[in-house]
């Protein structure tokens, strides 16, 4: 069992590295693969409700990166209004955004469905932001989820990704 949790977590970053690759000119995205295991618990590899023990540290959230996630299921949105992606997160010392976009952000220029600014020199301690999707209740079936970041500071990390979840 314990081995098998780690081979989903390297392949779990293994993936999250190809899809952010596919970004013409980005840099690729690192993944903490050092870490002992991520427990995936549903068949969308997310971590559990509430989980408090989670160990999946997205690091190396610079200018250009893309982090994907495959896929989630929006069928009980029903048309709501007023849904946010709360991230929790360490603010590193570079400010800038962090887009959320539900398809393919280097595919015919969408529009993203929420932004969030980080302000430059925040506390480099775990916080939790919010990011409202003001439209995202018109959607329905499985969408990939897509965070880009930019940043004035190309070399710096904007944060670190510790947890995210969506709340109505």
């Amino acid at each position: 069992k314990g081995n098998l949790k780690k081979v989903l977590a390297v392949s779990l970053s293994a993936t999250l590295a190809l899809s952010a690759s596919a970004f013409a000119g980005a840099p690729a995205l690192q993944a903490d693969a050092a870490a002992k295991f991520v427990g995936l618990n549903t068949t969308f590899k997310t971590l559990r409700t509430g989980q408090k023990d989670y160990k999946l540290r997205l690091v190396n959230n610079t200018a250009g990166s893309v982090l994907g996630y495959k896929y989630f299921n929006f069928d009980k949105l029903n048309g709501k209004d007023g849904i946010k992606l709360c991230l929790d997160m360490i603010p590193g010392e570079t400010g800038g955004t962090v887009s959320v976009y539900t398809s393919a952000p280097w595919k015919g220029n969408p529009e993203p469905e929420g932004t969030l600014r980080l302000g430059a020199n925040m506390p480099a301690e775990k916080t939790t932001v919010t990011i409202p999707l003001e439209n995202i209740g018109r959607l329905s079936g499985k969408h990939p989820l897509y965070l880009t970041f930019d940043s004035p500071v190309p070399s710096e990390s904007l944060c670190t990704i510790l947890y995210l979840q969506f709340k109505d």
